[in-house]
Formats: C-alpha cells, sequence, structure tokens
C-alpha cells in the first residue's frame, strides 16, 4: 500500500505555479530557488517521522527549518574575501593603478562597470587609498580599492553591480582571520574586508555616507 504525504501549505504553493503557468507567466529564479527549498524541507521532514521515532524526528526537523530561516550570505561577500586575500598584502603589485593616477583608475573601473563608481576618502580613521584593481564575481567585472593604515594594515572596498536589492544597512560578520561589513543601494553591492569587525563597520559607515553625496567616491 502506497503511504501518501499531504501537505496543504505546499499543494496551495504548486496549484499557484500552475495557475502561473497556464497564464503564461513563467516562475522568476527566485520562486524556483524558493520551491526547491521547501521540497527538500518537506521530503526531508517527511523521510524523518516515517523512519525516526517522533521525539527525535521532531528535534531534527526543527533543526533543519532554523537553517533554512537563516538568511544565506550574499555571494558577493565570499568573492570580496577571496579576493582581499589573494590581493590586499601582495609584496609586489597589491594594486593595478595606484592612487597617484586616481582619475584614470576611477574612469577605467567606471568604464568596465557600466556606472560611475569611486574610492571613498578615508583618511578620517588613519586610512591610505593605495589603488586599486579590476576583479570579476559572477555578475562580472567588480572593483577592488585597497587602503593602508599607519602600520601597514590593508583592507580592501569591493564594489560590484547588484540591481536586485535597495538595502543601506550594514551587515557585520566574522569570516576566520578577517571581518567583513557588506550592504547595497540597488546600483551597487560593497563589501569591506578588513581585520577588526570595528575598522570595517567605520569604514563602511563613511564609504555610504560618501556614496551618498557622489557615486564618484567624493
Amino acid at each position: 500500500m502506497t503511504e501518501r504525504f499531504f501537505d496543504p501549505e505546499l499543494k496551495a504553493y504548486v496549484d499557484n505555479l500552475r495557475d502561473a503557468l497556464s497564464a503564461g507567466a513563467g516562475p522568476t529564479p527566485s520562486g524556483v530557488e524558493a520551491l526547491k527549498v521547501k521540497l527538500r524541507f518537506r521530503l526531508t521532514a517527511f523521510r524523518l517521522v516515517r523512519r525516526a521515532r517522533w521525539p527525535a524526528a521532531v528535534a531534527i526537523v526543527a533543526g533543519v527549518a532554523l537553517l533554512l530561516l537563516v538568511p544565506a550570505q550574499p555571494g558577493f561577500v565570499g568573492e570580496a574575501i577571496s579576493a582581499h586575500r589573494l590581493y590586499a598584502n601582495d609584496p609586489v603589485q597589491p594594486v593595478e593603478i595606484d592612487a597617484g593616477h586616481r582619475e584614470q583608475l576611477m574612469t577605467w573601473l567606471s568604464r568596465r562597470l557600466g556606472e560611475p563608481v569611486g574610492a571613498p576618502a578615508l583618511e578620517a580613521i588613519g586610512l591610505k587609498l593605495l589603488g586599486g584593481r579590476l576583479v570579476s564575481n559572477d555578475e562580472g567585472p567588480a572593483a577592488q580599492f585597497t587602503y593602508e593604515d599607519g602600520r601597514g594594515g590593508r583592507i580592501t572596498l569591493f564594489v560590484t553591480r547588484d540591481d536586485d536589492s535597495d538595502t543601506s544597512e550594514i551587515a557585520v560578520e566574522d569570516d576566520e582571520d578577517v571581518a567583513v561589513a557588506y550592504w547595497s543601494d540597488g546600483r551597487f553591492a560593497y563589501a569591506i574586508v578588513a581585520r577588526a569587525p570595528e575598522t570595517a563597520r567605520r569604514a563602511a559607515d563613511i564609504a555610504i555616507a560618501t556614496y551618498r553625496r557622489s557615486p564618484r567616491g567624493r
């Protein structure tokens, strides 16, 4: 005898998707990903309930649900951290164009990213611009600006195109030996990578204020 598992919420979700397809409206990429998550969770829950004892099943399902509710870190953040580790402390060429050729640097990166972009002044917190370089991520070209403090410590600002979100709320996270502060403004997504969370946060506050005045970072 075949055992059936009825989930009203999932059925309603699938019915709505079927109706949209019938009307000629295809699902968005985010809608497809949401459906995948729902299906994985429901299937996991069903298998656990069937095969495990109820107390254990409930505990495990609750843990899976908690993990699914935690927002995933945007992909550009990991790319910013990787670029920082690769280039920031390069003893030979940490940047492609140095700060002595600022206008050339900003013009080149703005052209590659398709919109004006610049490096905010961070001297107020003891950070001097060394220069920048062109890097890449899943969305295409990205800019990386490198700054240095009086003791030789370096932080980087990663800037990439982002047309999907619009939030100035800064998130700060630790990642092994570095901290990252990231946000977006509906035009670009930004990530500042530094050794200390407070440095990343303070630099992000200044960067946001600067970009609000001018997209070229002045």
